[in-house]
């Protein structure tokens, strides 16, 4: 528990510090397209679309420090982006366009509150911790099992356990069996 709790404020530490120096490009980018004429969710969405993949890599790799690189994870973080462009788009829709309020102000507000949103969101499912552990954390974990010196395991919730020597040795059984020669 106290593990958890000091992994989550320690990425929480390194979600800010990473997100503030990509925040602070982007919203000085998108106050100089402002500035050269753009409207405001046009730069908008320029800026969103250079920080995804840049953002990304960073927090996948600071932040996060996850190996994990499958197109399962771009998948899920570019879905938590396209949620957090469509309320930065209501935001400024509702905030400037209908209230009248500076969009300067209106963008930093919604970079703050974004932000927060976009934590949980990778931290629970983009980014999600997988426990991995050798054999003395398999048979802890699982003490029917009696795990080899060198096994490791991966522990993933929804999976079963599998030993691949006799997967391999199971197909080729049954391959036999349907007809195949001898292997």
């Amino acid at each position: 528990m106290i593990g958890a709790l000091l992994t989550s404020s320690g990425q929480v530490l390194r979600f800010a510090a990473t997100g503030l120096a990509i925040n602070l490009a982007l919203y000085l980018a998108y106050l100089l397209l402002t500035e050269l004429g753009l409207t405001a969710r046009a730069a908008a969405t320029l800026c969103f679309l250079a920080g995804i993949p840049v953002s990304f890599a960073l927090h996948r790799r600071l932040t996060f420090r996850s190996p994990d690189v499958r197109p399962s994870r771009k998948a899920l973080f570019a879905m938590a982006y396209l949620i957090a462009y469509g309320v930065n788009m209501l935001g400024l829709y509702l905030l400037v366009d209908i209230w009248g309020l500076p969009h300067q102000a209106v963008q930093l507000f919604l970079i703050l509150l974004i932000a927060a949103g976009l934590f949980l969101m990778q931290k629970t499912l983009v980014f999600r911790d997988v426990p991995r552990g050798g054999a003395a954390a398999i048979a802890a974990r699982f003490p029917a099992l009696v795990p080899g010196e060198d096994d490791v395991g991966i522990f993933e919730e929804r999976a079963g356990v599998l030993a691949p020597e006799r997967c391999v040795a199971g197909f080729v059984m049954r391959a036999v069996r349907d007809g195949a020669g001898e292997v």
